[in-house]
């Protein structure tokens, strides 16, 4: 197994998306694919590492401004505080890289509890940290299994999941872990900072105390060559009884997997071929622009940020109402997105999420800068700003990237590209992250804001200047376009 497998739930969704047809096509798939409440209540369970790596992600904003205040027994320093932040993004990389043996030699269910063992020790090295060594590891190995468990979340549900159902359980897994953010930041507004990591403890458990009743999924037994336990492991998720009724879906996962075991050179054909180096091009810079826009710097730091505004809302109040409104912009953008058309909406979220970082910017520059007083009148402007940023990239900046790398890929081809994107990703934003208070410190957070809005539109341009549009479009067609 291998990072394709990542976004194999999202090309089997865009493939049945072509070949479903009409109303009586999918209700005679439903009818075969049956047990659909059992493998979204399966899909649900899964999230709970979603949900928790969110949270993770989002800890920083509520916590950091407590670690840097005088109530905190750990006193944190300016130059510790950017570590904390971008540490996670470390363990990130750790964990990509390490889930693809484990998934294969122990299999989906099990790596996904072994998981649980990082991400449960590092909310206790959390709660009991009493220096700042101890909060880097307890962040280093949350991205270790969050990440890791999150890669293979992906893989879970896409094989476990039907056609007909499996747009639904794409959709619980996305969402999750904007819920997991809305959680932390909420708990971290109106409780402790003691009180907020004890809390967190919950997702793990909950999420290890169901999910050890689960079943494997019937791909694994399939690898290991047990043909009687993958039929029942479908019959189980399909709720059915007859065995016939599995034997073309099983024999359709034997033979995919019989051409990815069968496909060699793929690193000298992926060097060979125009349209994957121009493909693997577009891939990279959309994932860069999405890294050094700001969104996961601007997000670890929120509260921080609003607090400079002197709004008369509460930081913590902001931060809840900035997450809220980024779950309903990934709703509305995940519609957008068939009907609008790839190109244009990822255009149209740039050109908005950098003049707002611009705005955002502005507001920062004739405060600390002109050192202007009395500025009450236009206080709002960050939050204003920051909401329209966040609005732009859950609605397009951030999932069009993982789109067009299933789209502009052939199967043996998107592995490899899946590696690239995720790695250059997490680099870029740990490093993004990292620099923020260092940068703010040398040029000033204006200028910090203006060159993560520089970044958005200038990435912007070049996306759509390189990129085809893909909607509507075969495998075949967008190779074409390639050329």
């Amino acid at each position: 197994m291998n990072i394709r497998s990542i976004f194999f739930c999202l090309q089997n969704e865009i493939s049945s998306t072509n070949t479903d047809g009409d109303l009586d096509n999918k209700k005679t798939l439903s009818k075969k694919n049956g047990n659909q409440t059992f493998q979204v209540l399966l899909t649900i369970n899964a999230s709970l590492t979603m949900v928790g790596l969110g949270a993770s992600d989002s800890w920083t904003s509520p916590a950091l401004p407590h670690l840097l205040s005088n109530e905190s027994e750990l006193q944190l320093s300016p130059k510790e505080a950017p570590w904390i932040a971008s540490l996670l993004h470390i363990g990130a990389i750790i964990g990509y890289l390490i889930y693809p043996y484990l998934i294969d030699t122990m299999g989906r269910k099990k790596t996904l509890l072994l998981f649980f063992l990082p991400q449960i020790t590092s909310w206790i090295l959390t709660i009991y940290a009493k220096n700042v060594y101890t909060l880097y590891v307890a962040r280093t190995i949350a991205g270790i299994g969050y990440c890791g468990g999150f890669a293979v979340v992906s893989v879970y549900i896409s094989e476990i999941s039907a056609k007909s159902v499996r747009g639904i359980c794409m959709f619980v897994s996305k969402i999750s872990y904007e819920i997991g953010g809305l959680i932390v930041v909420s708990i971290g507004a109106f409780f402790t900072y003691e009180e907020m990591n004890v809390s967190m403890l919950a997702l793990p458990l909950l999420f290890f105390v169901t999910f050890i009743f689960m079943p494997e999924t019937p791909h694994y037994f399939l690898k290991r060559g047990n043909n009687e336990k993958a039929i029942e492991s479908l019959l189980m998720l399909r709720g059915k009884k007859n065995h016939k009724i599995v034997e073309f879906e099983i024999n359709s996962v034997r033979s995919a997997m019989l051409q990815e075991e069968s496909d060699e050179n793929i690193f000298k054909t992926f060097l060979a071929d125009k349209r994957y180096r121009k493909a693997l091009l577009i891939v990279f810079v959309a994932n860069v622009t999405k890294g050094l826009s700001g969104s996961y710097a601007i997000g670890n730091y929120s509260q921080q940020i609003f607090s400079y505004s002197e709004f008369t809302l509460k930081a913590e109040y902001a931060t809840i109402i900035v997450v809220a409104l980024k779950i309903i912009a990934g709703i509305i953008g995940s519609q957008l997105i068939e009907k609008v058309g790839r190109r244009v909406l990822y255009f149209y979220s740039g050109i908005l999420g950098g003049l707002s970082l611009i705005m955002v910017g502005f507001f920062f520059f004739i405060k600390f800068y002109l050192k202007m007083d009395n500025l009450t009148a236009i206080s709002w402007l960050p939050l204003f700003g920051l909401t329209c940023f966040q609005v732009a990239s859950a609605a397009s900046l951030n999932p069009i990237p993982i789109l067009l790398t299933v789209e502009l890929f052939p199967t043996k081809i998107r592995s490899l590209a899946s590696a690239v994107a995720f790695i250059s990703f997490e680099s870029f934003v740990f490093l993004i992250t990292f620099a923020f208070d260092p940068v703010n410190q040398i040029v000033g957070i204006y200028t910090t804001f203006w060159i993560y809005a520089f970044c958005c539109m200038g990435g912007t341009f070049i996306v759509y200047r390189i990129t085809p549009e893909t909607k509507g479009k075969s495998l075949e067609e967008i190779q074409d376009l390639l050329k």
